[in-house]
């Protein structure tokens, strides 16, 4: 799956870039991440360019102003990556350092090469 991510500039931001490294870490998991500019959306001048996902932080080139056809991807709630079958209703997605609230308690997830390899409870004061 392809992610099209739209800078204000030729030159991404300091905050821009922040945002493009969170992307990145997805190419672990099968995407692919593609940066633009916004002033210059099609590819090397070509038409414009296929994306399955736009992640933006506000910026969104008219061409793609189609949620429909170009949704937006949001990293804190990831699709599935490809290949991966979606879980039951009785599994979950967990990712490592997250932080699962529970009577008394928080546990923090530690998951390694895609698997949970335990994690720590903090119980509360």
């Amino acid at each position: 799956m392809k992610i099209g991510f739209f800078t204000a500039s030729e030159f991404p931001t300091s905050g821009e870039n922040v945002a493009i490294a969170a992307l990145k870490a997805f190419e672990q998991a099968g995407f692919s991440v593609a940066v633009r500019a916004a002033n210059r959306p099609q590819y090397q001048g070509g038409a414009v360019e296929d994306f399955d996902y736009i992640a933006s932080t506000g910026i969104r080139p008219s061409a793609y102003a189609n949620t429909g056809d170009y949704p937006e991807f949001d990293p804190a709630s990831p699709p599935l990556p490809p290949g991966y079958p979606a879980p039951s209703p009785t599994q979950a997605i967990v990712t490592d350092g997250q932080v699962i609230e529970g009577t008394g308690g928080a546990f923090t997830v530690s998951v390694a090469g895609g698997v949970v390899t335990g994690g720590t409870w903090e119980a509360d004061e």
